[in-house]
């Protein structure tokens, strides 16, 4: 995994503007272990596209309170709803807090989301285009996005 996040810290250099490249920068460098850095990562993708789904759920995984966990997955459910891996996990964190009931309506809405948007226009293109003009600042602290340093 550490020469795929070297490839993902040099994609991030090259196209500062794009949410996927910070996203996988973020997978591969949890992968190695380094969990701030990858909140880090999933937080700019987040701030170039806020209403990427892979970038939530990635988050959610990476997270360790039951909360904000929870709170990426709905999230993540919220922007990509065919994804099976967010409403699943969604499904177990509500049941491990003992929430029952909301871990069942998930579940029924699971059911009812998978016939209305089996192939639909909502599952191939959910992401709104960016605007690369400006340059990228983090939501949650106003400072610019800065490019990973190159592991040595």
């Amino acid at each position: 995994m550490r020469a795929a996040s070297v490839a993902y810290a040099v994609a991030v250099q090259l196209q500062p503007a794009d949410a996927d490249a910070y996203r996988l920068y973020g997978v591969t460098v949890r992968a190695t272990g380094d969990t701030a850095t990858a909140l880090r990562a999933y937080d700019a993708a987040l701030t170039l596209r806020p209403n990427d789904g892979l970038a939530y759920f990635s988050r959610g995984n990476a997270l360790s309170g039951a909360q904000e966990r929870i709170g990426a997955y709905r999230l993540a459910v919220r922007h990509l709803p065919a994804h099976y891996g967010a409403r699943s996990n969604l499904v177990t964190m509500l049941r491990g807090e003992q929430r029952a009931e909301e871990a069942g309506a998930v579940m029924r809405d699971w059911a009812r989301a998978s016939h209305r948007i089996k192939g639909g226009p909502s599952t191939l293109s959910p992401w709104l285009p960016v605007d690369s003009s400006r340059r990228p600042r983090l939501a949650t602290t106003g400072e610019p996005l800065t490019c990973p340093p190159l592991p040595r």
